[in-house]
């Protein structure tokens, strides 16, 4: 999954309910580890028929068990296997041994071999199992009923495959598969590995009349890579490559800074001729995606193959590499071997190519590299997923490097920074590498991508390229086709390690500890002395982990810290400032740079972007880091991209002035990179001044890059305001773009004014407003569920409740244009916030229908998305019963955690019995935001002044 979506998968742990620090529901969480495997499923053999009109699956499943050496016979008498919620098991058989008896509990296939299984005796043995699985609520999935292309698809991550396959749901338990299956005579059949001749000798009664194909795969696989997609689907077929493009897909860019030539290689001879001589294609669903749509999405797989190859040493091990799409299912993207599988909201027509064609491209190259770190090498548990989910994010940046050059790439791992420390300081910490979790789905959060990825950049600039991708090259070939864990990758690098480096201390500190270092820094001149002081000291909070100094201790970091000075002009003294973890020098260090005529015109820290860290800027007297020295650093004279951003940041964050948002209004104009606008964009948006506000207007009319147009409206989102709104309006009024315009619908909305609701409902109904993928609805839904409007929410309640004539309408519409599951996921949270701040009898009708929802929608998505609305009105009648329910049997079984924490923030919202807890938010609100444009009136006043000073100056 890339981590372009687990940004709304984390924000689900900020729901109430959990322990102090938040990742965990109670306490320290509790502790899972691999399973110890007596009988270990080798091989899968499974002969089915699928229907998708009845989305009914019949199978007989033969599973190879091969018998391991244990003192235990009862370990050797029995096996259970994971098997969620099947409609029938009809029958379970074994050979050469024999069943005794098995027991089914609608979670589990408990099955009892007639004696204990002896390695010595028969060292195999095939256990058969036939069942149907009908209308499963999850793994797999079917297209929406009413209109559109047919299908069905699987998708797993974490543990889901479950659904319709009787296995051990665990990635250290890899099989090899044999796939075949029947269905309607006009669908395409995918599936993981290679297709094979079916032998007509063993078809039976059951396949006539429909299509029989065989898949095989013969590189062993864990459940919850293996897939299938089923249906009536579009093609497209990507031809080899010029010869010429392996030399180009090493080289660098224009202006040489391309710094990962210095380790992506040119593929070789034989790998390249495996790439231009394999299979690759990309699938959709009829009615949704043509050709060109594929073609125009995914056209570059074969040229990230390549460099991926080169990159890495060797090709990717799969027999074809084949991409499809689908709706519902899938959340964003997934690595299932050799057949990806993508939401299809992620298919770009023409205007969604400029807009988010580069971040399809970094989500393409995400999951093909998991291909290496995942599929090819499969973390030995999910307490290990970093392994796979930060090297993917981080593959990114490398893409992105490659593409657009060092600026960009710095670009991206500053991105990187604020979505893991946004996770970090608002919601919790912990470590990147733990087995303690309520659910490995809550694994997959901002801590394992871009917390991750900073991991391994570090590793990198700490051990140098050369080091660094032998021992990542390494550590690939000693664990192909095999499990690895954190402490094999640590040993692969230290054996690469050229000086005999120990990575023992960065690892507990970086991946098994909770935290990352917060710096405070100060820099004083002396001019008697001629001497700069550049001060750092580490602040953070975070306490060692328990196993290292009994939870007393404060967690200090060893860190290399690059200070930069620049003297005189483009004149720079760099010196490296060590800080210990030694707790007795109080994590503290004073750099010193001697003989200085005058005071230093900027000071850098990290111009390379070397250390994940956060900083802050010391409030002693006399320091020289200010809004002048901060110009310098972000606009008169940058050193590097990185530097540009982190003083961009640092005037948003602690000089907070209107003078200062000037400063990065100069940045942005001056600024040719559009990435480095884009978070320029968003930095004014931090810093809540209306001098920031007024230059962000005026941004929205003036940039013409659709991806920098995305930070500009996501930084107006912060601003509630008359000149906001017109400028919204504007926007959407004559903008073609669709996320962005999306964004801007929901900001317009958050300015909580009913004259902007009739423009929100007719993007909100209207098909002639959304083109593609429901990208404009989506987006004027979300912002008539921000708006606090009855009109909105009669709008939204309609949505909803659509009758059964308008309903099925609603519904054949969307499926023929798409985003139908994520359209209604966006309607059950438009509701929740909207029915938020209603009365309680208004609070009541909506939990009404929100419950119906949880009750009995066929779509999980759907279901959790009403469920967490649901979970903000425990003050309603009908809230907790829905939720309870919910708990019990509506969710899917990596959900009943964040399930139990629905249901907890629902018990504290009941709290206040009456809507008594309600009535006081809402008038903590109005005061809020009576406070709020007394503030606005007072920056209003204050800036008035300094134009008039300013003007006094000048005459």
């Amino acid at each position: 999954m890339p981590n372009a979506c687990s940004a709304g998968h984390g924000s689900e742990l900020l729901f109430a309910g959990a322990d102090g620090n938040g990742f965990t529901l109670d306490g320290a969480g509790t502790a899972h580890y691999p399973p110890s495997l007596p009988l270990e499923p080798k091989h899968i053999e499974i002969r089915a028929k699928l229907d998708v009109d009845a989305r009914r699956f019949d199978a007989c499943v033969a599973i190879k068990l091969a018998v391991g050496r244990t003192d235990s016979e009862a370990k050797l008498r029995a096996i259970t296997l994971d098997a969620e919620q099947f409609h029938a098991i009809h029958h379970v058989s074994s050979s050469p041994v024999g069943v005794s008896s098995f027991h089914y509990d609608g979670h589990r296939l408990n099955v009892v071999f007639k004696a204990p299984l002896s390695q010595a005796a028969q060292p195999e043995e095939t256990l058969t199992i036939e069942y149907t699985v009908l209308e499963p609520i999850s793994g797999l999935h079917f297209s929406p009923r009413g209109g559109g292309s047919k299908y069905a698809a699987t998708d797993h991550e974490t543990e889901r495959a479950r659904y319709w396959l009787p296995c051990i749901d665990y990635p250290t338990v890899r099989t090899t598969f044999d796939f075949q299956v029947t269905t309607d005579e006009s669908f395409t059949i995918l599936a993981s590995g290679r297709s094979v001749d079916v032998d007509p000798a063993g078809l039976g009664a059951s396949e006539a009349g429909g299509k029989t194909e065989r898949w095989v795969l013969d590189f062993p696989c864990p459940s919850y890579l293996y897939c299938f997609a089923i249906g009536d689907y579009s093609k497209a077929v990507f031809e080899p490559l010029d010869d010429g493009y392996r030399a180009a897909s090493a080289a660098g860019t224009d202006d040489g800074s391309y710094e990962v030539a210095a380790f992506a290689a040119q593929c070789s001879d034989e790998d390249f001729r495996r790439i231009q001589a394999m299979p690759v294609e990309a699938y959709g669903p009829r009615a949704l995606h043509d050709e060109a749509a594929l073609s125009r999405t995914f056209g570059r797989t074969r040229e990230m193959l390549v460099w991926l190859a080169g990159l890495l040493g060797r090709a990717v091990p799969w027999d074809k590499y084949y991409q499809f799409t689908f709706e519902g299912g899938v959340g964003g993207a997934m690595e299932n071997v050799s057949l990806v599988s993508w939401s299809s909201v992620f298919v770009n027509d023409e205007q969604m190519a400029t807009e988010r064609g580069w971040l399809v491209d970094c989500v393409n190259i995400h999951e093909m590299a998991h291909t290496y770190f995942g599929d090819a090498v499969v973390m030995k548990g999910f307490a290990h997923a970093w392994l796979k989910e930060g090297w993917a994010s981080y593959v990114e940046s490398l893409w992105v490097e490659k593409e657009h050059g060092l600026d960009a790439a710095q670009c991206y791992m500053f991105m990187k920074r604020l979505q893991y420390l946004e996770e970090a300081k608002n919601r919790y910490t912990r470590a990147i590498c733990t087995p303690r979790y309520d659910s490995a789905w809550n694994m997959f959060d901002a801590h394992l991508y871009p917390g991750g990825a900073w991991r391994l950049h570090m590793l990198r600039r700490m051990l140098g390229n050369k080091d660094f991708w032998t021992g990542v090259r390494s550590y690939l070939d000693t664990h192909w086709k095999g499990t690895a864990d954190t402490h094999d990758f640590r040993r692969a690098l230290e054996r690469a390690s050229s000086c005999g480096v120990s990575l023992d201390r960065f690892f507990e500190q970086w991946l098994f500890s909770s935290g990352y270092p917060a710096l405070s820094l100060g820099v004083l001149y002396d001019a008697a002395m001629k001497t700069c002081s550049v001060s750092l000291e580490q602040v953070q909070q975070f306490r060692l982990p328990l196993s290292v100094e009994g939870d007393k201790g404060k967690l200090l970091f060893d860190l290399e810290i690059e200070v930069s000075v620049e003297l005189e002009d483009n004149k720079w003294e760099h010196r490296v400032a060590t800080l210990s973890s030694d707790a007795s020098l109080g994590g503290k260090i004073v750099v010193q740079f001697t003989n200085l005529e005058k005071a230093p015109l900027q000071v850098v820290l990290d111009r390379d972007a070397k250390v994940l860290f956060d900083l802050s800027v010391a409030t002693n007297a006399g320091t020289l880091f200010g809004e002048a020295m901060l110009r310098r650093m972000g606009l008169d004279n940058p050193i590097s991209a990185w530097a540009k951003l982190n003083a961009a940041s640092l005037l948003a964050k602690h000089c907070a002035t209107n003078s200062a948002a000037k400063i990065i209004l100069e940045m942005y104009h001056k600024e040719s990179n559009w990435l480095v606008r884009r978070l320029l964009a968003e930095q004014l948006g931090a810093s809540g001044t209306q001098a920031a506000m007024k230059g962000l207007c005026e941004l929205l009319k003036q940039e013409s890059d659709s991806r920098s147009l995305f930070g500009i409206v996501s930084a107006l989102n912060n601003y509630r305001d008359p000149q906001v709104a017109a400028a919204l309006q504007e926007f959407i009024l004559e903008s073609q773009t669709r996320a962005a315009k999306a964004l801007a619908l929901e900001a317009l909305g958050g300015q909580r004014n009913t004259q902007h609701v009739s423009l929100l409902i007719q993007h909100a109904i209207d098909d002639d407003k959304n083109p593609w993928w429901a990208w404009v609805r989506r987006g004027a839904i979300a912002g008539l569920g921000a708006s606090r409007s009855q009109e909105a929410l009669d709008v939204l309640m309609r949505l909803a409740t659509a009758d059964a004539e308008s309903g099925a309408e609603f519904q054949q519409a969307r499926c023929e244009r798409g985003g139908l599951c994520l359209t209604r996921v966006s309607i059950m949270a438009a509701l929740g916030n909207a029915a938020s701040w209603m009365p309680i009898r208004t609070r009541n009708e909506v939990a009404d229908v929100l419950a119906g929802v949880v009750r009995s929608d066929s779509d999980a998505y759907v279901r959790r998305a009403a469920a967490a609305a649901l979970s903000k009105m425990g003050d309603t009648d009908s809230c907790m019963t829905a939720l309870n329910l919910f708990v019990k049997s509506g969710c899917v079984y990596q959900d009943k955690a964040l399930a139990e924490r629905f249901l907890r923030a629902a018990r504290e919202s009941r709290a206040g019995v009456g809507g008594r807890a309600h009535e006081s938010m809402t008038a903590l609100e109005k005061v809020v935001e009576k406070m709020e444009k007394e503030i606005k009136s007072l920056k209003d006043k204050v800036e008035r002044f300094e134009q008039g000073a300013s003007k006094q100056q000048k005459e």
